[in-house]
């Protein structure tokens, strides 16, 4: 909001000149740059197009000012980057030696779509680590291939940038935890119960992502 106008005072605004003042079209201009920075669309790409349209044109020449002006504000202020996976991956290929996740097992599990940027993450965790196990819903039903087109987009474009990958088709039941709190967790989630064992469950209080994030690695280091 603060962005929009301060844009808007100095004249620099085309399309959303009359509409830079309202806080509810602010908050949408900033969920459509978080949906640009999650699928890794610099303001660069988007100088790039080519746009018709004088309008469109109009359109984005503010939304690339404001994303612009946007990713300044939240370095200069050290603010939480909402695409933490780019930072992850530029760790992983600045050739730092990661002892920590060197001969570690990632397992990624209930989820069924990937943005490019967490996929481009899993192929560079799988450089570094001794093996990546995605978990996927997936059935044979090669009669209606669009029921699981996003999960086969994801083998598709992981094996494309990998050039290697296993896919294995689980049918029977599986138990992925072996302490009783787990597995109760995982069977009352759903169902609004409380827990009544807590084995092999712990609870971390952190003030944002960051810490969060920290404090699980050290504990992991300190598991293995």
């Amino acid at each position: 909001f603060q962005i929009m106008n301060e844009l808007n005072e100095a004249g620099r605004l085309q399309y959303f000149k009359d509409t830079a003042n309202e806080l509810d079209f602010s908050s949408k201009v900033l969920d459509m740059i978080k949906e640009l920075i999650r699928y890794n669309v610099s303001a660069d790409m988007l100088k790039e197009v080519d746009y018709s349209h004088q309008s469109t044109q109009d359109k984005m020449h503010d939304v690339i000012l404001i994303y612009e002006a946007f990713q300044k504000r939240t370095e200069a202020l050290n603010i939480e980057n909402f695409n933490m996976n780019q930072q992850l991956i530029e760790i992983l290929q600045s050739g730092q030696v990661l002892n920590t996740i060197q001969d570690a097992t990632i397992y990624i599990d209930g989820f069924h779509n990937f943005t490019e940027s967490e996929i481009q993450l899993i192929v560079e965790l799988s450089k570094h680590v001794k093996k990546v196990t995605i978990l996927l819903l997936h059935l044979d039903v090669s009669q209606q291939p669009e029921l699981f087109r996003k999960t086969n987009f994801v083998i598709e474009r992981i094996r494309e940038l990998t050039g290697n990958i296993k896919v294995t088709v689980i049918a029977e039941e599986t138990h992925r935890a072996k302490t009783a709190g787990l597995v109760q967790l995982e069977a009352r989630l759903l169902e609004d119960k409380p827990l009544t064992n807590y084995e092999g469950l712990s609870f971390i209080h952190a003030q944002n992502v960051n810490q969060e994030m920290t404090e699980v690695a050290r504990q992991i280091e300190h598991l293995t």
